[in-house]
């Protein structure tokens, strides 16, 4: 198996303090802080693991397996606590697990057509809802303020939006095409969207379903792979399949001092009345190129630095003090087919 293959079977997520990264593989699970980029914890779980979670900065693990078959297969849920070493509790269902969102009061569930929403600490069942499959198996929820929930409409182009202890069920019309990702801030204020074609995002306000603002990626169509705020709101990124990540100025924040980039700045505003809604897009104040590399990115909370995993296998601690001349601090690579990332390990979960 090359490094390549290993990558492309890598789940990675990130806790809700945006500190440690977690990363499920065919061997098991392991987790990483990101300043410093340091192992501090590995599992074995002989079925491979397809979805992993931290909850917040605690020894508290909610994984999935990756197989059929089984002591931990796809489709059940398992509580892992690793300072006990024990399982706290699990939920089997008839059909593997597709996502979860996780927080200190809820755990959310989608399997195929379903979700399932349960008390963190009684494991009770506080509503179930269906919706329509998305290939790219989408729920979002603000970590740190988890009152709304957020998912694709059967819809085209329309996010469906409803609270996780409440009958309430709210639409947004955001896009013409088909939702491609979706984004929840921490705090559950606003939802990011982008559609299939990759062009335009958005910026909505949950609770009043207005559009804030919209941003433009650019003109030739790309798959939106990672969509993520900053946790005061005020940097938005995108990043696309093109390997380019672009970062925005929302306006939520005015204290940051970042002007976005349009064709004002090249003498066009006299005659862009004339012209194609292009010219009058609001673009990325700053950018980074990685050519043609995937990435899944979080938002340093103290320094203008972004911490992101490319499908090339490497971790890319970026930096953009200087928004003219954005660079890249350090690349390392996080997962090898040379090294067993397992090595050292202190136990194996039976």
């Amino acid at each position: 198996m090359t490094s390549e293959d290993l990558t492309s079977q890598t789940y990675i997520s990130f806790n809700q303090t945006e500190k440690y990264a977690c990363f499920g593989t065919n061997i098991g699970f392991y987790i990483y802080s990101l300043n410093p980029f340091k192992k501090i914890l590995s599992r074995k779980i002989d079925s491979g693991v397809s979805i992993v979670k931290m909850l917040y900065e605690s020894n508290i693990i909610i994984f999935v397996g990756k197989q059929d078959k089984g002591l931990y297969p796809n489709n059940k849920l398992i509580i892992w606590d690793d300072s006990k070493k024990s399982v706290l509790g699990e939920i089997a269902y008839n059909k593997p697990i597709s996502n979860l969102n996780v927080t200190k009061d809820y755990i959310v569930v989608l399997v195929d057509k379903k979700i399932y929403i349960y008390k963190f600490d009684t494991l009770n069942l506080v509503k179930t809802i269906d919706v329509s499959p998305h290939p790219n198996k989408l729920i979002c929820m603000g970590l740190e303020n988890p009152e709304y929930l957020v998912y694709p409409s059967e819809k085209t182009g329309v996010v469906s939006i409803t609270k996780l202890s409440e009958d309430y069920l709210e639409e947004i019309e955001a896009h013409y095409s088909a939702i491609e990702n979706l984004f929840v801030s921490n705090d559950g204020k606003y939802v990011i969207t982008a559609s299939e074609t990759g062009t335009m995002i958005r910026i909505f306000n949950i609770e009043t379903k207005e559009k804030l603002v919209e941003f433009r990626r650019g003109v030739d169509p790309a798959k939106i792979v990672d969509i993520k705020l900053c946790n005061n709101n005020s940097i938005l990124l995108v990043s696309s399949t093109k390997g380019t990540i672009h970062l925005y100025n929302t306006g939520i924040d005015p204290e940051l001092k970042a002007n976005n980039t349009s064709y004002d700045s090249y003498g066009m505003p006299l005659i862009k009345w004339a012209l194609p809604q292009y010219f009058s897009d609001s673009f990325s104040f700053t950018r980074f190129n990685l050519a043609n590399i995937s990435t899944v990115s979080s938002f340093d909370r103290k320094e203008p630095k972004i911490y992101s995993f490319g499908q090339d296998g490497q971790f890319y601690e970026l930096n953009f003090t200087d928004i003219n001349n954005p660079v890249i601090d350090r690349t390392i690579k996080y997962i090898s087919d040379e090294n067993d990332p397992f090595s050292q390990r202190s136990t194996t979960i039976k």
